[in-house]
């Protein structure tokens, strides 16, 4: 099967549930955890690509270098996403009305708080990762309020007649993300709740497989023991 963005909505609901139903509470703080911790690797390694380029910190280099490949198969089987820019100075704005990630989160039947945790911080986290000083918010989910998310980064004056190329080189493919998804929240939760945490991240490796096959799986798990938070190397495959 393709890999595809959907994949990162199943492993995020998956993790989500069986964390709030042993620890409640607490497991929902140590997924929030355990997922900044994943997108914060990723900005990263988009910060490392774009100074290794020469370029400075800024969010348009940000959007440039975004390590999601959009393979063929990945736009055959995605749904198109779809929002409106309503502002791009002083502070880019956008409206999303659809994306792949959460139309995923509503058939698999997700929670409420699942949906909402997910689409709520992951791009303040990895924008966070790349550079902090990026004011970037999300004022409500489509879940939450008006049927659409709104995007809001702070002073970035974008220019809107400007066309950002995409830079892909030492961008990871997307069995590599989904791995980092997978084993990043694994770290997190066998350092913070032991042979529990582990288990957890056991059973969500068995929905995986049970969803999307073994040969999918394999995929994901040859990237086991990876620095996720140093750019993608090539030489490895």
């Amino acid at each position: 099967m393709a890999f595809t963005l959907k994949m990162s909505a199943f492993l995020s609901a998956k993790f989500h549930q069986y964390l709030t139903e042993e620890f409640g509470e607490q497991g929902r703080n140590a997924f929030l955890y355990g997922f900044r911790h994943y997108a914060n690797q990723r900005g990263e390694r988009i910060a490392q690509r774009c100074i290794r380029e020469g370029l400075d910190m800024t969010y348009e280099n940000y959007i440039r270098f975004h390590e999601v490949i959009p393979s063929e198969a990945m736009k055959a089987i995605d749904e198109p996403g779809s929002s409106d820019k309503i502002s791009y100075s002083p502070h880019y704005i956008s409206h999303v009305h659809s994306c792949p990630v959460g139309n995923q989160f509503l058939a698999m039947g997700a929670s409420q708080d699942a949906i909402d945790t997910y689409c709520q911080h992951i791009d303040i986290y990895v924008c966070g990762g790349f550079n902090p000083e990026i004011d970037y918010n999300v004022d409500h989910t489509k879940m939450q309020k008006d049927d659409f998310c709104v995007h809001r980064v702070m002073n970035v004056n974008v220019d809107p007649g400007k066309k950002l190329s995409q830079f892909y080189d030492h961008a990871g493919p997307f069995p590599y993300i989904v791995a980092n998804f997978y084993f990043s929240m694994r770290e997190a939760l066998v350092a913070i709740f032991d042979e529990k945490g582990a288990a957890i991240a056991d059973r969500v490796k068995d929905d995986f497989i049970q969803e999307y096959g073994q040969e999918d799986w394999d995929e994901v798990a040859k990237y086991k023991g990876t620095n996720f938070g140093v750019f993608f190397d090539a030489t490895r495959e």
